[in-house]
């Protein structure tokens, strides 16, 4: 795809949008034609609602917008590869590229979690080819590039005895395992396999 590191660093834009609204480090954006024709980012915090993952948002949008034969020539760009859920919605919206950031690889290892299957795989079990390039940029983007960090830090409360809050740790992949485990209070967070994990790699590999 011609310019995609240009769009990637716009989703990777819209991304930090995301984490400043409270939300998770995920953006993407729709493009026909050389242009950028609708964005969204991950709301799942602000609008209570897991499957607000910023592919899903932006497919849902573009399915009322547009018709099927204009999806068609569309690539969705995202920060990072979609989640099996959000590339079911691709595959049923009739888009016919995705561009993404953060590979599932990547993103496992950071945060952990699962569905994390390659959605190449997912789209092979369908009719209709879609054609998936990536990791884009993914030095930039892993972990969910490292201006959310700093982001973050000015979005979150300090830590308050009795809150039940915490700010985020410093550095872009402590701010990972914030996001992987975030809405618990402090304590429970500190117990997470996926922050133990993350705090060992950060020390080993002197981050």
């Amino acid at each position: 795809m011609e310019n995609a590191e240009r769009y990637m660093r716009q989703a990777i834009g819209l991304a930090q949008q995301a984490v400043a609204n409270g939300n998770h480090p995920f953006g993407a954006l729709l493009v026909r034609d050389g242009k950028v024709v609708l964005t969204a980012v991950n709301t799942v915090h602000t609008d209570h609602d897991i499957t607000h993952h910023a592919e899903l948002n932006l497919v849902s949008q573009a399915s009322q917008q547009f018709a099927p034969e204009f999806l068609a020539e569309c690539t969705l760009v995202t920060s990072t590869e979609p989640c099996a859920m959000c590339a079911g919605a691709i595959y049923w919206s009739g888009i016919s590229r995705v561009v993404f950031g953060c590979s599932a690889a990547a993103l496992g290892q950071i945060a952990g979690g699962d569905f994390l299957q390659p959605c190449k795989e997912i789209f092979a079990q369908g009719r209709r080819p879609i054609t998936v390039i990536g990791p884009v940029l993914e030095d930039e983007e892993r972990p969910f590039t490292n201006n959310i960090g700093p982001s973050l830090a000015k979005k979150t409360s300090p830590e308050t005895p009795g809150n039940g809050r915490c700010a985020p740790p410093r550095g872009s992949l402590q701010s990972a395992a914030y996001f992987a485990v975030k809405g618990r209070s402090c304590d429970r967070l500190r117990k997470t396999p996926q922050y133990r994990w993350l705090l060992s790699f950060i020390h080993q590999s002197g981050l």
